[in-house]
C-alpha cells in the first residue's frame, strides 16, 4: 500500500510540473492563410506579432486579425491570418 500511495503522490506531482509551458516556448501551426499556435510567458504580444509571426508569414504577406489570449502565468495563445 505504501508503494501504491508513493507512486501516486510522484505521478501527481510528475503531472502537475510538466502541464506547465516553458517560459520560452513558441509553438506555431499554419493551415492555408490561418496561423495559431501557443507561447511561454517570456514572450510578449508585440514579439509575437513581429518576430513569432514573422517566421510563419511568407516574404510579401502581412499578418492580420492577431488575437493574443493570455493566462494569468502569462504563457497563453494566439492565431492571426497571413495576408498578401
Amino acid at each position: 500500500m505504501k508503494h501504491f500511495l508513493w507512486s501516486l503522490g510522484l505521478l501527481a506531482v510528475t503531472a502537475a510540473c510538466s502541464s506547465q509551458p516553458s517560459p520560452d516556448m513558441l509553438v506555431q501551426n499554419r493551415d492555408g492563410d490561418m496561423v495559431t499556435g501557443k507561447f511561454g510567458s517570456n514572450w510578449t504580444v508585440e514579439e509575437l506579432r513581429g518576430d513569432g509571426l514573422g517566421a510563419v508569414c511568407e516574404a510579401g504577406e502581412t499578418a492580420t486579425n492577431f488575437v493574443a489570449e493570455l493566462a494569468p502565468d502569462g504563457s497563453g495563445s494566439f492565431s492571426a491570418t497571413c495576408t498578401r
